[in-house]
């Protein structure tokens, strides 16, 4: 090995070396973490505005919730599972009265 070869050699590896500590980086985790609302990479499906309430919509989802807001989404709350078990073929129905809602999913009928 010539000198040339050396030399070269050795910036290619430095370089290669300041990529990957680069790399590790840029792809680091972040410091903090705040959340910003209901989701993670999940969809919502069948919104259902109260026709009682404009404000006031349910939001089925493919991660098993059923999200219900009343002031046009500025906050959500998670309707208890035990409830209502939801996904993202769930399809809630307002009624004449609206103390009476209606729930149709995977599982059937549910009020």
């Amino acid at each position: 090995m010539n000198i040339r070869s050396g030399i070269f050699s050795k910036a290619y590896n430095l370089a290669m070396l300041e990529f990957l500590i680069s790399g590790i980086t840029i792809t680091a985790q972040p410091q903090s973490w705040q959340s910003i609302g209901p989701g993670g990479g999940g969809a919502f499906y069948s919104p259902a505005i109260s026709p009682y309430n404009p404000e006031e919509i349910f939001f089925p989802s493919d991660m098993s919730d059923l999200f219900h807001t009343t002031n046009m989404g500025a906050s959500f709350s998670i309707v208890n599972f035990q409830y209502i078990t939801s996904g993202n073929m769930t399809k809630v129905q307002y009624t004449n009265d609206p103390k009476i809602l209606y729930t149709i999913n995977q599982h059937g009928w549910r009020y």
